[in-house]
């Protein structure tokens, strides 16, 4: 018996342990470490946003160092950044116009925009205002007062060479021996008119060596001023001086957040100088740690430690740096540097102070909540709360996360797309540019059939050549096509070459000297068959024909045969290719003539340039556009239909973006928020580039609509989450809150209160077994109204179950009621008339008792057992025969009303004693109970099984209630045969 108590309480303290480590492992543990998941995902996520930034600073960055790197190379070298200083001299002064032009304002203009040490004292400088088409030297501060005379003729011959495209041959050549005499006999002075306004070009000057370059200033395509500057060789070719100058001034123009040093190839590095920007100069330990960065960056070049990284961009020392070769004729090479911008210096975030400032929260909640409430941990309520919002919130924020990185991966390859599609629309204009030749080819025979020009080349006059030419050249201007000259060879007859610009005469007349001999090879192969008279070669085809017959393998005949109705392309130097396309007209059986068509590429792509800019800009959210670079230098605008944009801040920075990357070789590209910009190379017109502006705003809204729609769902899921776990936490701690209010009103003894919870699930069960509880303490308490209260009493008083077992004495009345017959009366009328006859006549007999005092003890079966505990010395016995006589006319009451209704009557007795009795619990394995026990109870049950011989009330007392009868206004009659009596007469009321 003991050792299952023991096992009992053992069992209890392990199940109270357990619900303390489930309060504190939910009320404590699960809300920190379920945050703790949160602000971890949190920072990964945030951590995943830094590097998100960091790369797409890092590809600005890039992008800005490629432009950088651009523009360096296309102003390496001193000629290079003295023709940009020029261009930008002539923008202003042509800005300004003729109307304000004077030699003062000249002079100014060049100080200002070429730096010191490019126009100096050794230079020698001229300007001239031009009025007629004749030049008129100015005075300025630093303009020459010599040889005004000398340099206006020089201008002026310039100038013809530049714009007069009418002229003879014989003014060519007196322009051409002026020019000579001035410069030297190898000055190329066509090729200086022509081609190299604005770059400086070497002559020599009063026989010195030096470079010469001119200027002219047009206004509505009129010029009215014009300049002349002999700049020293030695000058011009100091290397060093260059590199510094374009380092120093490229560190200026980026606010000192980038530069540019040049480091010596492998091969010279211990003969040249490391070239920085000069401002490093005031700061002798960072030039330093710069010099040995580069001299360590120069090391890995040459070991080729720097191949084996992909990477376009290295970090060294906190520095970024970028390297690329030069120009073949420059022993450097150019390296971009820059210190790790703060932005890429940033960490990812460490989480050891994300998961402090988590806990510092949690232990300032905990505080608060146990002063508040005096327990550990937050209310159930509260961490309801936050478990189904942070459990909810998990999934939430990895959702947040993958549908993030898809938006980012999409707008990434969004913009790959219209990179890609853009570049390549950009390279299909340069691989469309080979189609001109075939359509020059084409259009020329077309020409030919359609104007039967076949008698023209065959007559052997000029003047029909003359006039064919003229038909040709005019019908392929209207479809914008174009034939610089035609050369003739006539067998028997003299060669002709026939031009509209005489000044391309040189040009042609070579390239005629060298198809010459092939076409006189070839008609050689045909006088074979045919009796023809043969080409007639000048002197300088003679020369050519010498120099190339020792070609062999007979060059000059596939020269002619590759030529003959077949386009071809050939370039001379740098300029752009020239198309050729060879025809024989024959009459009847035998060559009457050879005839070659020519036309400069560059022509017959200007008018293909214009049309496929006008088809790309069709469309409004991308812009196409060219650059070229004009016969002074200068590179501009080519024109087209949407030349407006360029007056916007969108046009001026594409054109800037051109312009300094159009010595590049590669596409290059330039993002910011709103724009894309697009540098393509044209490879078969250098002097020419594309580009477009490629619109973000499509792609960028796409975006953003994408971002707010992930925001907008983010939101309405953090709030469902919040409205799901308020659902689930009052879903399942209202009914709990409605259960313990229950049970607390049980506690007091309210009954009366029931719970509503239709529920199906185990709180419904719960709540569907305390409302059978309740119903069965509503019944069993109806009865315990009337069953012995002194058991109550007893748990009152002492201060345990185990100590109110105890049996004690006490001293009062005992009053025994029974009905006669009842077992008769079962056996003749239905159960459920018996239960409602029974049922009414204890709950009426037993609350009279309580009425008066007294405390039912037990029922057994029909039989009440009461007991009235004496408050002062035996005044329970007054009590008792109170409440006795109250039943017996209760009863008679019920026989009445029984009678009237047709029911079963019947009879019962009462027996009372005074005495002293024993309170107790009487306890088995199986069963307890609270019963009193003594003589007084014996003699009590003894007196009511006399009382059937009574003739009056049937309530049977023992001479010790004489007294309190006489006071209850009774008497007391001798029951026969016995020492006892019988109530008689009295108020028999309460």
């Amino acid at each position: 018996m003991c050792h299952s108590k023991d096992e009992s309480n053992l069992l209890n303290k392990g199940s109270e342990k357990l619900q303390i480590a489930f309060r504190y492992a939910f009320g404590l543990l699960s809300p920190v470490i379920i945050s703790l998941a949160m602000v971890y995902a949190a920072l990964v996520f945030y951590n995943y946003l830094q590097q998100q930034n960091r790369g797409k600073k890092l590809q600005v960055l890039e992008e800005r160092a490629d432009l950088t790197m651009a523009t360096v190379l296309t102003n390496l070298t001193f000629a290079e950044q003295f023709t940009s200083y020029g261009n930008r001299l002539s923008n202003e002064v042509e800005g300004h116009g003729p109307a304000s032009f004077s030699g003062e304002l000249l002079s100014a203009r060049i100080q200002k925009h070429f730096p010191e040490g490019f126009i100096g004292n050794d230079c020698k400088t001229w300007a001239f205002s031009i009025k007629e088409e004749k030049a008129h030297a100015l005075p300025g501060a630093i303009f020459e007062n010599s040889r005004l005379r000398i340099m206006e003729r020089l201008m002026d011959s310039l100038l013809k060479f530049a714009n007069s495209p009418d002229m003879s041959l014989n003014q060519i050549s007196q322009n051409e021996r002026l020019i000579r005499t001035i410069l030297g006999p190898h000055s190329a002075p066509l090729h200086l008119g022509r081609t190299r306004e604005g770059r400086l070009t070497p002559v020599v000057f009063e026989g010195s060596s030096c470079y010469i370059y001119w200027r002219q200033f047009k206004h509505a395509d009129h010029t009215f001023a014009a300049l002349i500057s002999f700049v020293p060789t030695a000058q011009v070719t100091n290397l060093g001086f260059a590199l510094r100058h374009i380092a120093t001034k490229t560190f200026k123009d980026s606010q000192n957040r980038m530069a540019v040093a040049f480091l010596p190839v492998a091969e010279f590095a211990e003969d040249l100088p490391l070239v920085l920007p000069d401002q490093f100069d005031s700061d002798p330990s960072y030039r330093e740690q710069i010099s040995r960065l580069l001299n360590e960056l120069g090391n890995n070049q040459s070991s080729g430690e720097s191949r084996k990284t992909t990477a376009k961009i290295r970090v060294m020392g906190a520095h970024l740096f970028i390297q690329n070769m030069t120009s073949i004729d420059v022993p450097y090479d150019v390296v971009i540097f820059a210190p790790v911008p703060k932005v890429l210096q940033t960490a990812n975030s460490s989480i050891i102070p994300a998961v402090v400032a988590t806990l510092g929260f949690w232990l300032a909640m905990f505080s608060y909540f146990y002063h508040k409430n005096g327990q550990a941990g937050l209310p159930l309520a509260l961490s309801f709360r936050v478990l189904f919002v942070f459990s909810g919130m998990l999934p939430t924020v990895l959702m947040i996360v993958l549908a993030h990185g898809l938006i980012e991966e999409s707008y990434d390859t969004s913009l790959s797309e219209l990179r890609r599609e853009n570049t390549e629309k950009l390279a299909r204009i340069n691989e469309k540019s080979d189609n001109l030749k075939q359509l020059f080819g084409y259009n020329i025979s077309q020409a030919i059939k359609e104007f039967e020009l076949q008698r023209l080349f065959t007559s052997n006059s000029r003047q029909d050549a003359e006039q064919a030419y003229e038909i040709i050249r005019k019908h392929l201007e209207k479809i914008e096509l174009a034939v610089d000259y035609i050369y003739m060879f006539v067998p028997g007859g003299m060669s002709e070459l026939i031009m509209h610009d005489q000044r391309r005469y040189r040009n042609a007349k070579t390239v005629m000297d060298l198809f010459g001999p092939a076409t006189y090879h070839a008609h050689k192969q045909y006088q074979r068959f045919w009796d023809m008279p043969g080409i007639n070669l000048d002197a300088s085809q003679k020369n050519y024909n010498t120099i190339l017959s020792g070609f062999g393998n007979n060059f000059l005949e596939e020269v002619f045969m590759h030529s003959y109705e077949k386009e071809i392309a050939m370039k001379f130097g740098d300029r752009s290719a020239d198309y050729f396309y060879t025809v024989i007209f024959s009459e009847n059986g035998l060559i009457r003539s050879y005839v070659g068509f020519a036309a400069n590429s560059e022509r017959l792509f200007r008018n293909f340039l214009a049309r496929e800019l006008d088809s790309l800009n069709i469309a409004d959210s991308t812009i196409f556009l060219a650059a070229e670079e004009l016969a002074n230098s200068r590179f501009t605008i080519f024109p087209f239909k949407r030349m407006n944009v360029l007056n916007s801040q969108i046009g001026k920075n594409a054109m800037s973006f051109i312009t300094r990357c159009r010595s590049s070789l590669f596409e290059k590209y330039l993002s910011d928020r709103n724009h894309m910009y697009i540098f393509s190379p044209l490879s078969k017109q250098s002097n020419y580039a594309v580009g477009c502006i490629v619109s973000l705003a499509e792609i960028n809204r796409e975006r953003n609509i994408k971002r707010l729609v992930l925001l907008c769902i983010s939101v309405l899921l953090v709030c469902l989450m919040y409205i799901m776990a308020s659902y689930a936490t009052t879903y399942m701690l209202a009914p709990l809150a409605s259960i313990i209010a229950t049970l607390q009103a049980i506690s007091t003894g309210n009954l009366q209160s029931n719970l509503n919870l239709a529920r199906a699930d185990e709180i419904g069960q719960l709540a569907e077994s305390i409302n059978r509880m309740l119903e069965g303490f509503k019944r069993r308490i109806r009865l315990g109204k009337f069953v012995s209260k002194t058991f109550e009493q007893s748990l009152t008083e002492n201060a345990s179950l185990e100590e109110s077992k105890t049996a004690r004495t006490i001293k009062g009345s005992v009053l025994f009621s029974d009905i006669r017959n009842f077992t008769t009366i079962s056996e003749n009328n239905p159960p459920e008339l018996i239960a409602d006859m029974l049922n009414c006549h204890l709950e009426t007999m037993s609350a009279l008792c309580q009425n008066f005092g007294g405390q039912i003890e037990q029922f057994i079966g029909d039989a009440i057992v009461a007991f009235f505990p004496d408050q002062q010395p035996e005044d329970s016995k007054k009590n008792a025969i109170k409440a006795a006589t109250a039943m017996y006319q209760a009863h008679q009451e019920l026989l009445y009303k029984r009678t009237e209704a047709g029911q079963f009557v019947y009879s019962f007795g009462i027996g009372i004693e005074y005495g002293q009795i024993v309170a107790g619990a009487l306890i088995t394995p199986n069963r307890s109970e609270f019963c009193i026990i003594g003589k007084a109870k014996v003699d009590a049950e003894h007196y009511e099984q006399l009382s059937k011989i009574g003739l009056h009330t049937r309530i049977v007392v023992s001479a010790g209630f004489s007294d309190a009868a006489r006071l209850c206004s009774f008497s007391c009659q001798p029951l026969a045969d016995t020492t006892l009596f019988e109530l008689v007469a009295g108020d028999l009321r309460p």
